[in-house]
């Protein structure tokens, strides 16, 4: 969880469409009721409501202000600023020119970021370019999984998502499709719209979206530069994010749940991926019990079973076992393992592993459905 502390969390953070994040606590959450510092449930079964939105967004605007050192005195007879005990103050003020603070346009003493006197904060409050103009890009109608803020305004993220889910026609997979956006004051990251797989609901997960958002080149990007903004007709291309990250998903479940398995291949392509050491001991018992698992996945686990017999009834089995059943190492958060493992590759890693395992026992090629 790094720096956040699940109070942190629960403050600045909001969750639809009946997600339930790694880091809530119901009694955290009652407590920080019964104590004022909510109002309601940071949960929500559908969409978040545009309200609350708007209303965590707001707590993230920033201002610029001018920035000014300290500069020791060689002479404390020269000395124009002093203390309640009437003691001189060692230094004088010296403002720098051509750069600003960032920080908190709510009035805190909070500063995010010392940048060139051109950045510019007009342009990128998040209750514009999260809310509003993010609604024009991606439409009216789509609604709100995610929003929330880190390091106490620092960073503001949303994440979207279709009413209703997709289903791919032929292997019935239903699957939402999302979008997300995030903006920062730190100076580290520019206004982003961007698709991930990973859903942000955290510090590690913005983080991640991020990441494997750049890494697919599937980010739209605006630096918070002198007249910069978020051109609604340059990021329409966000729209297409959905519809491309619908359409892959459909065709390759259609064309793994058109490719048929037949027990024997099954029990092959187990030998494969989970081959049973000859010698009896703790490998082989380990081995063992893994089979066992995936085995009862693929053959009565509602999360798998409707696809039994096909290509994708087998991926499911071992990427579920993955997500689900593998073991934790190292006190990592399993959710976080899942998220770390999606966003260096692992899970992708592992699924294409599954799939050559698969057409290598069948000896027939995957085609598209």
């Amino acid at each position: 969880m790094g720096e956040y502390t699940v109070e942190q969390y629960t403050q600045d953070i909001r969750v639809g469409f009946g997600i339930r994040p790694w880091w809530f606590s119901a009694e955290v959450e009652s407590e920080m009721i019964a104590a004022g510092l909510l109002e309601e449930s940071v949960l929500y079964e559908s969409a978040i409501p545009p309200g609350e939105v708007l209303k965590v967004l707001r707590k993230g605007g920033a201002s610029s202000f001018e920035v000014a050192a300290l500069k020791g005195l060689d002479d404390l007879s020269d000395a124009v600023l002093f203390d309640a005990e009437g003691n001189p103050f060692p230094y004088r003020v010296v403002l720098v020119e051509g750069r600003a603070a960032i920080g908190a346009a709510d009035g805190r003493d909070v500063f995010y970021n010392v940048a060139s006197e051109g950045y510019n904060t007009e342009d990128h409050q998040p209750e514009e370019t999260l809310f509003t103009q993010f609604r024009q890009i991606v439409g009216e109608g789509i609604g709100f999984k995610t929003v929330g803020l880190l390091g106490g305004g620092a960073e503001a993220f949303v994440s979207v998502s279709k009413p209703g889910t997709e289903t791919a026609p032929l292997s019935g997979m239903s699957f939402v499709p999302t979008i997300f956006g995030h903006t920062s004051w730190t100076g580290r990251y520019p206004l982003t719209i961007g698709e991930a797989t990973t859903v942000p609901l955290c510090d590690n997960t913005v983080s991640m979206a991020l990441g494997e958002a750049s890494a697919s080149g599937k980010a739209f990007r605006v630096k918070h530069t002198k007249n910069s903004g978020l051109k609604i007709e340059s990021a329409q291309e966000a729209l297409g994010i959905l519809t491309a990250q619908a359409e892959s998903f459909a065709a390759q479940a259609d064309s793994l749940a058109a490719y048929a398995v037949t027990d024997a291949e099954w029990r092959r392509v187990l030998d494969a991926l989970v081959p049973v050491p000859f010698d009896a001991g703790r490998g082989q018992t380990m081995a063992t019990s893994k089979r066992a698992e995936i085995d009862a996945l693929y053959t009565s686990d509602p999360r798998v079973a409707d696809w039994k017999g096909t290509g994708l009834g087998v991926l499911q089995a071992f990427n579920t076992w993955g997500q689900h059943s593998a073991t934790v190492k190292g006190g990592v958060h399993r959710a976080e393992r899942n998220m770390g493992n999606l966003f260096s590759g692992k899970i992708a890693q592992g699924d294409a592993s599954t799939v050559a395992a698969l057409l290598e026992v069948c000896e027939r090629e995957l085609v598209a459905a």
